[in-house]
């Protein structure tokens, strides 16, 4: 025996929502963008879908039947489901998520990245950053890390580099420390 396919049409039950809504079908046709026929068609689909009358239509006004008030709060349950899995949805898209590996020199993991892993933590709550210390220029293509941080001059044409900061070495010493050039250091 095959069994009917069954289903349920959001425009339907959006066009029966908002005739409820607006009172009347000129009215919801409007609100919702569309034609006064194609919201007249929408609902009464929809009670052929349904096998019920939902509303009771005149030239003055369109009430609900029995059947309409019994269904009527199920229906905008409905749609606020929908609207919710919409808006849940486009959330998740437009927020990144996800495990981020960053290779870096174990000096710059604490100094350096900490502020970022902050940062990235209160801006981005879904991405989760691991910092791996590693000094190895093999670590910048190994596909498991997602990027690294080294220090000095990146020779490999196969990579692409950026520039992110720049730091000086300073010699800081006591007025009567005696400095040895290093070409008499053996």
């Amino acid at each position: 025996m095959v069994q009917e396919k069954r289903t349920i049409d959001l425009q339907e039950l959006q066009a029966l929502a908002s005739v409820v809504r607006h009172g009347g079908v000129t009215a919801a046709a409007h609100s919702l963008g569309v034609s006064k026929s194609t919201v007249s068609m929408q609902v009464t689909r929809l009670e052929a879908r349904l096998g019920v009358r939902l509303i009771e239509r005149n030239s003055r006004r369109v009430a609900l039947t029995r059947e309409g008030e019994q269904l009527l709060p199920r229906i905008q349950s409905i749609l606020a489901d929908a609207d919710h899995l919409l808006d849940e949805t486009l959330r998740a898209r437009m927020s990144p998520r996800g495990t981020v590996r960053i290779a870096a020199p174990p000096a710059l993991c604490g100094a350096l990245l900490e502020p970022l892993v902050s940062a990235v933590a209160e801006r981005y709550p879904e991405i989760a950053l691991v910092i791996e210390p590693s000094y190895d220029m093999e670590d910048v293509q190994d596909p498991a890390f997602d990027f690294a941080v080294r220090v000095g001059q990146v020779n490999d044409d196969g990579l692409i580099s950026k520039v992110i900061g720049s730091f000086a070495r300073i010699l800081v010493c006591s007025p009567t420390c005696v400095l040895i050039p290093s070409s008499m250091v053996t």
